[in-house]
């Protein structure tokens, strides 16, 4: 589902943030390159969350399904509250460049707020583009082995498309390392 993918795309970019101790950042008007250089240039990236293994559950909170289609409504108000977990590998390169992740994707998009500090982090991002324009707000804690955000979506569709403007969404993600990555079979 499109929100699952968001909600991965999201705790990439805004879950690799510092820990509780280390730099802050505090932006206006950035684009998603410029919280990167942020980050590296603060010393940020030294401190972000430790790879390895980490556990990601993610449960859709929230759907304003008002200006859907009936059908349609029904199957996305289903995946309400039904946590998705996923396993995945943080690697050391990933922690060393966050530009990786907050600019993949990122399309023509600003934060209009993005701060990160003892350990909490609040960023605002709109992104705008041919298939319409979303809001994105994020909100949380975080940590060298945890963090918890809602991240709250509101999408405009493009002109003459109604079913997809005006679509509100809230997602939990709550995100634990578990342990080093899994050694990799050779041959």
């Amino acid at each position: 589902m499109r929100f699952a993918s968001l909600a991965l795309l999201a705790t990439a970019a805004f879950g690799l943030a510092a820990c509780n101790k280390g730099p802050s950042i505090d932006l206006k008007n950035a684009t998603p390159a410029e919280v990167s250089k942020a980050m590296l240039d603060s010393g940020a990236n030294r401190d972000l969350v430790r790879p390895g293994k980490w556990s990601s559950s993610v449960t859709i909170a929230s759907v304003d399904t008002s200006q859907l289609p009936p059908d349609l409504a029904a199957k996305v108000n289903a995946q309400v509250n039904l946590p998705r977990v996923v396993e995945a590998c943080i690697t050391q390169a990933e922690v060393d460049h966050p530009e990786r992740n907050l600019t993949q994707g990122a399309g023509n998009c600003r934060y209009e707020h993005y701060k990160m500090a003892g350990g909490e982090i609040d960023g605002h991002m709109t992104c705008s583009g041919p298939g319409g324009s979303q809001d994105m707000t994020i909100q949380g804690s975080y940590g060298h082995d945890q963090y918890k955000m809602t991240i709250a979506t509101k999408t405009s569709g493009p002109a003459g498309n109604a079913a997809l403007s005006g679509v509100g969404t809230t997602m939990k993600v709550e995100s634990h390392r578990l342990a080093d990555c899994d050694a990799r079979p050779t041959g």
